[in-house]
C-alpha cells in the first residue's frame, strides 16, 4: 500500500488511464457545475431515452435538495439527530430551477409533489418507445451547513443528489420519492453521466466517477468526469484528505481519510470484503471503488463506485460499517430496488452479505451475531409497541409509515437480515451462494421487486417463497 501525498496533481495521475465514454442506449446526464462557497450554479443537458414502452409527453424529476429548504413539510433530519446534523445551528438549502429548454425553445415546467420536491416538464413533442429527446435544465443550489448527504461540515462538503433525477415507474405509475429523515428515499435506474465540476483548487475531490480531464485555472480547478451504467453520482470534497490505494483485479480501490487512526487497517477491510463479494457474487464491473471519511449524521452511505463513512464511527464498529457499505456496491449499486417502498431488500442483502464476509474472515459461525441481532430487534420492538407505534412488523412498506429511525432499523436491517439468514439455513451454503450469485447476475443494472426476489428464491428451492413471505408480511415471530 502506498500513501499518496495530498497534492491535487495526484488525482490526475491516479485516474489518467481512464477514458471518457458514452452509451446511446441509456439516458444521459451531462452536468456542468460551478461551486462558489456554499452555492452551486448548474447547467444540465438530459438526453431522455424512452424505455417505458409508452408514449411520453412530459417528464418528472425528483428535486432532493428541496428537502433541506426552510419551509419543507417533511424534514430530512429526525429530532434525535438534529444536534449532530446542525453543529452550528439549523441551516437550510434548496434547488432553484431557472429554466428548461429544448434547443432554443423554452419548455413549460412546474414544481409539484407533496413537498415541492418534483419538477414536471412538458415536452414539445411526444417521445415514443426507444426514441430519445434532449432537454436542458438551468438551476442553482444552496448547500446547507448540515452533516448530511447534501451539506457541509468542518471537514467535508458532501455533494450527492444535487441534480434533478428522473422519476421512474413503479407498479405501472410514475413514482415520486419523498425525502424522509431515515432510510434511503431513492429509486433510480442506471444511466450514463458526464459531469464537469469546477471547485476551489484547495479541494481534493473524492468521486464516484472517473476524471477524464483536469484543468487548473489559478484558484479554481475544473474536473471533467465520466461514468456509464450507474444509478447516480456523488462527490465528497475536502481540503484534508489523505489517500491510500490498492489494486484488486482490474479495479483500483481508494480510501480517502482525514482522521482515521488506523487507515491501513480500514483499507485492508475494504479490500478483503471487496474481494469476497466479487468472488462470491458477480465480478465488480467498474474500474474504481472509492471509500471516504465524511462529516455525516449516519454511520455510512453508499453510491455506485463510492461509499462514505462517518468520521465518528466507533473503532470497534468500523470494520462492520466498511464491509456493509462495500456490500452495497452489489445490493443497490448493481442490483437496485425501490428503497422508499422496499428498502429491506438492499439493506437486508447488504447486512446478510456482511455476516457472510465476517464469518469467512474470522472462521467463526455467524449464529452468535444473529442472536445479538435478534435481541436488538426484540428490544426495539418492545419499546416501539410500548409507545403505541411499531406494532406493524410488515417489511414491505413506505418509509413514511415508520414512526422512528429505531423502528426503521429494526425492520429494514435486523428483521431483514434475520430473514435472509433463515433463508440461507433453509437453502444450505451451496444454494445460498447460488441464490446470491444468480441475483447479482440476472438483475445486474436492473431494479428488482420483492415479488421477483421471492420468485427467484423459489426457483432455487421450493418453499423459499413461503419462508420469506412469513417475514415480509410480518407473520413470522422473531
Amino acid at each position: 500500500m502506498k500513501k499518496i501525498i495530498l497534492l491535487l496533481f495526484s488525482l490526475l495521475v491516479i485516474f489518467s488511464s481512464f477514458g471518457c465514454g458514452e452509451s446511446k442506449e441509456l439516458s444521459l446526464y451531462e452536468i456542468d457545475a460551478i461551486l462558489n462557497g456554499n452555492k452551486l450554479s448548474c447547467e444540465m443537458d438530459f438526453t431522455y431515452v424512452n424505455d417505458s414502452k409508452k408514449a411520453v409527453n412530459e417528464l418528472y424529476f425528483c428535486l432532493y435538495p428541496n428537502a433541506f429548504r426552510k419551509d419543507a413539510k417533511i424534514k430530512p433530519v429526525s429530532v434525535e439527530k438534529e444536534l449532530k446534523a446542525y453543529p452550528n445551528g439549523e441551516s437550510f438549502g434548496e434547488i432553484t430551477i431557472n429554466g428548461v429548454k429544448h434547443g432554443e425553445k423554452d419548455l413549460k415546467f412546474f414544481i409539484v409533489g407533496d413537498d415541492e420536491n418534483i419538477l414536471k416538464v412538458e415536452l414539445d413533442r411526444v417521445v415514443s418507445y426507444n426514441e430519445s429527446h434532449k432537454i436542458s435544465i438551468s438551476y442553482d443550489l444552496t448547500i446547507p451547513n448540515c452533516l448530511h448527504r447534501f451539506g457541509y461540515g468542518d471537514n467535508t462538503l458532501n455533494l450527492s443528489n444535487f441534480y434533478p433525477v428522473l422519476c421512474e415507474e413503479y407498479n405501472g405509475k410514475i413514482y415520486f420519492s419523498n425525502y424522509y429523515a431515515f432510510g434511503d428515499p431513492f429509486y433510480t435506474s442506471v444511466a450514463d453521466y458526464k459531469v464537469s465540476l469546477t471547485v476551489p483548487s484547495t479541494y481534493i475531490v473524492a468521486s464516484s466517477m472517473s476524471p477524464c480531464e483536469t484543468e487548473w485555472m489559478g484558484n479554481k480547478t475544473r474536473y471533467s468526469y465520466s461514468r456509464e451504467n450507474v444509478r447516480d453520482v456523488a462527490f465528497i470534497l475536502s481540503e484534508k484528505f489523505n489517500i491510500l490505494k490498492e489494486r484488486v483485479n482490474s479495479t483500483d480501490i481508494y480510501y480517502y481519510y482525514f482522521s482515521d487512526i488506523a487507515p491501513e487497517s480500514s483499507l485492508k477491510t475494504i479490500v478483503n470484503s471487496f474481494k469476497f463479494y466479487s468472488d462470491k457474487f458477480i465480478k465488480y464491473p467498474y474500474p474504481q471503488y472509492v471509500v471516504c471519511e465524511a462529516d455525516f449524521i449516519h454511520g455510512g452511505m453508499e453510491y455506485p463506485c463510492l461509499a462514505i463513512v462517518d468520521k465518528s464511527v466507533k473503532v470497534e464498529e468500523k470494520d462492520y460499517v466498511l464491509a456493509h457499505e462495500t456490500a452495497h456496491q452489489w445490493w443497490y449499486g448493481l442490483v437496485g430496488a425501490n428503497q422508499s417502498e422496499e428498502g429491506f431488500i438492499d439493506e437486508g442483502l447488504a447486512e446478510f452479505s456482511t455476516l457472510l464476509y465476517l464469518e469467512n474472515a474470522s472462521g467463526e459461525s455467524r449464529e452468535k451475531e444473529i442472536e445479538t441481532v435478534k435481541q436488538r430487534y426484540r428490544e426495539i420492538r418492545k419499546f416501539t409497541v410500548h409507545l403505541q407505534s411499531g406494532k406493524n412488523a410488515i417489511m414491505q412498506r413506505n418509509l413514511g409509515s415508520f414512526s422512528s429511525e429505531a423502528e426503521y432499523v429494526s425492520i429494514a436491517y435486523y428483521r431483514s437480515q434475520i430473514a435472509f439468514n433463515d433463508l440461507s439455513k433453509f437453502l444450505g451454503e451451496k444454494k445460498t451462494y447460488k441464490f446470491l450469485k444468480g441475483l447479482s447476475t440476472n438483475y445486474k443494472y436492473k431494479n428488482i421487486t420483492y415479488n421477483e426476489l421471492r420468485s427467484f428464491a423459489e426457483k432455487i428451492k421450493s418453499g423459499s417463497k413461503k419462508l420469506l413471505d412469513g417475514y415480509v408480511l410480518g407473520e413470522t415471530a422473531v
